[in-house]
């Protein structure tokens, strides 16, 4: 019977340490994993800030582009040449 006891203890104390190591390792996976995500947020933010800039200044382009193209339009449309009526012969 003594012996039976050893072996639970030893088996329960087996136990309790891989238990305790598993632990450990989910702890740090958890810490782990949660630095990987700080990192993929901060850079996921970052890039959503570069492509709001780039938006910003394409917006920007596009209506300097528009400005310059009404005034090429407004400019050909003044320089068109409009001949004078024709007079009926007498």
């Amino acid at each position: 019977m003594l012996y039976g006891a050893f072996i639970d203890k030893s088996f329960s104390q087996e136990l309790t340490r891989a238990l305790a190591l598993k632990e450990e390792l989910a702890s740090k996976l958890a810490a782990n994993s949660n630095a990987i995500s700080a990192n993929l947020r901060q850079d996921y933010e970052d890039n959503v800030k570069q492509l709001e800039s780039q938006i910003a200044q394409l917006a920007q382009e596009k209506e300097n582009l528009m400005q310059a193209l009404k005034a090429v339009q407004e400019n050909n449309a003044s320089n068109k040449y409009v001949s004078p009526p024709l007079e009926p012969p007498s």
